[in-house]
C-alpha cells in the first residue's frame, strides 16, 4: 500500500486531527457505535484528498467499513452518519473484551489476581469485580465502574462488553489498549488486553465516594478514609481469589492502601503473566501468551531504542 496519494498526502493522519475527529464521532463508529475504528476520508475519498481536513473525516468500524468498500453500503451513509454519530447520540460507545479461560485474571499493579469475584467494593457498590462461570461453555464476565478524577463515570464494563462515555475529554484505542485521558497529557485510564485471559490495568486515576485510586503497573493506592471509614466501607475482597504477589497489601496509618511486588505466578502456572521488570529477558515468550519472543511483541518499543 503506498503511503502517499497522487498529491501527497500521506496516509498518516496527525495526531491533532486525529483526536478532533475522535471527539466529534463520539470515539466509536459513527454508525454502530463501536470503538475498535479506521479513520476514513469521506468526501473527497483518500486518493482525492489534498488535505486531512477533520470534516470530511469519520471513524469506522471494520465490519461497517467493509460493507462500504464492497457497495453493499454507500458512502453517503457514512457522510449522514458523520453528521449525527450513533455515538453522540447515544452519550456512549462501546465494546467488548475477549475473557474465556479457566485462569482469568486482573492485573493490578504488580500483582495478579486470578478468579476474583468482587475484588474492589466501597460502600457496598462493586467496583470491580468477575462473575464466575456455572458451566463449562459459560465465559467468565467482567464488571467494573472507572471515575474520573471528578467523580464522573467514564468508562463502565457489564458482563466483558465495556461502554466509554463522550463526557471524557478523548478515548483511543490502540495497541490492545483502550486509554482514556480526561485533558491534555492526562491519562486517567489504560486496559491492555490479554485476550484471552484477562486485562492489565495500566495506569488507573479516579475519584469515587471520596476515595481516590492512583495505580499504575507497579503500586495502586487507595486513598481518602479514615481507618473507621476504611473498614466500615472500603473493601478489598482477597478471600475469593489467588493472590499470586510478593509482598501482598498493606495498610498504612494515613489511610490509604498500596499493592505493591513482584509478580510471582503459582508453580505448575503458565497461564499468567510473568515479571516483566528490567531482568525479563528479551527472548523469553512475551508476557501476553503471543507465542513470540518479548523483544518481537509487547517489549518491541523497549527493545528497539
Amino acid at each position: 500500500m503506498t503511503t502517499t496519494n497522487k498529491y501527497g498526502l500521506s496516509r498518516d493522519i496527525p495526531d491533532p486531527i486525529k483526536r478532533q475527529v475522535r471527539q466529534e464521532c463520539g470515539f466509536g463508529c459513527v454508525i454502530c457505535g463501536l470503538a475498535i475504528v479506521s479513520y476514513e476520508h469521506l468526501d473527497p475519498e483518500f486518493s482525492n484528498a489534498t488535505t486531512h481536513d477533520p470534516q470530511n473525516i469519520a471513524l469506522l468500524c471494520e465490519h461497517c467499513h467493509s460493507r462500504i468498500t464492497r457497495k453493499y453500503w454507500s458512502k453517503q451513509k457514512a457522510i449522514e452518519a458523520r453528521k449525527s454519530p450513533y455515538c453522540i447520540i447515544n452519550k456512549k460507545c462501546h465494546d467488548a473484551f475477549d475473557i474465556n479461560t479457566p485462569d482469568a485474571f486482573i492485573w493490578l499493579a504488580s500483582n495478579v489476581f486470578r478468579n476474583p469475584s468482587n475484588l474492589i467494593t466501597i460502600n457496598n457498590e462493586p467496583i470491580l469485580s468477575f462473575i464466575l462461570p456455572t458451566s463449562q461453555s459459560e465465559p467468565y464476565k467482567l464488571n467494573a465502574k472507572f471515575y474520573d478524577d471528578n467523580n464522573v463515570l467514564s468508562l463502565e464494563i457489564s458482563n466483558n462488553e465495556w461502554f466509554g462515555h463522550t463526557g471524557n475529554w478523548d478515548i483511543e484505542c490502540r495497541d490492545r489498549r483502550v486509554i482514556i485521558r480526561q485533558r491534555p497529557g492526562n491519562i486517567s485510564l489504560s486496559i491492555l488486553c490479554i485476550p484471552p485471559k484477562g486485562i492489565i490495568v495500566e495506569r488507573i486515576n479516579m475519584v469515587y465516594n471520596k476515595v481516590k485510586v492512583i495505580g499504575d503497573k507497579r503500586t495502586l493506592k487507595l486513598v481518602g478514609y479514615s481507618e473507621i471509614e476504611k473498614r466500615e466501607g472500603l473493601n478489598l475482597n482477597l478471600s475469593d481469589c489467588e493472590v499470586i504477589t510478593e509482598k501482598g497489601f498493606k495498610a498504612n496509618p494515613n489511610g490509604s492502601i498500596e499493592f505493591s511486588g513482584r509478580i510471582n505466578p503459582l508453580k505448575g502456572s503458565n497461564q499468567l503473566p510473568h515479571n516483566i521488570s528490567k531482568k525479563y529477558g528479551p527472548n523469553k515468550p512475551c508476557i501476553c501468551g503471543s507465542g513470540r519472543k518479548y523483544k518481537k511483541c509487547c517489549g518491541l518499543k523497549k527493545y528497539s531504542s
